[in-house]
């Protein structure tokens, strides 16, 4: 019986604390927060890899105009070119492969193709690995 005044001081202390709001936008924040962590940096590293793509695909076109200016460089001379454009833009790995075929004109066409493994990598994410293949062609000899 000597609980029952505690009791009555008790309660209306804890309807306060429940009706209390001062505190809902900080706990909100804890959880908001690692979310916008999370998604700000796989927008950060989409947009790298997008980079990425990006500038393996300017180097083989430049490799390509090589190739139209020069028919006599061989794959290696090529893969070194190319490797020495995306210096430039980082230190991708980039494997380069040259065919040459004749079209039915008669014309040399060689075939570049470059493939560039790239991952995505964003923390609480699984992570994504994928290859970039992307080709492109130059004339060599135009057949009259």
């Amino acid at each position: 019986m000597s609980d029952e005044p505690a009791m009555m001081e008790a309660k209306p202390r804890l309807l306060s604390l429940w009706r209390c709001t001062s505190g809902t936008v900080a706990v909100e924040f804890a959880f908001v927060f690692p979310l916008l962590i999370v998604f700000v940096l796989g927008i950060y590293v989409v947009g790298s890899v997008m980079h990425c793509i990006s500038s393996v695909k300017y180097a083989l076109e430049e490799t390509g105009r090589m190739l139209q200016m020069n028919s006599s460089l061989s794959q290696s001379d090529l893969q070194a070119a190319i490797d020495q454009k995306l210096t430039y833009y980082g230190k991708q790995a980039v494997t380069l492969t040259k065919t040459v075929d004749k079209d039915s004109y008669g014309s040399s066409v060689a075939h570049l193709t470059a493939t560039y493994p790239y991952f995505i990598a964003v923390p609480f994410i699984p992570r994504y690995e994928g290859a970039l293949t992307q080709s492109a062609e130059v004339y060599l000899v135009i057949s009259p």
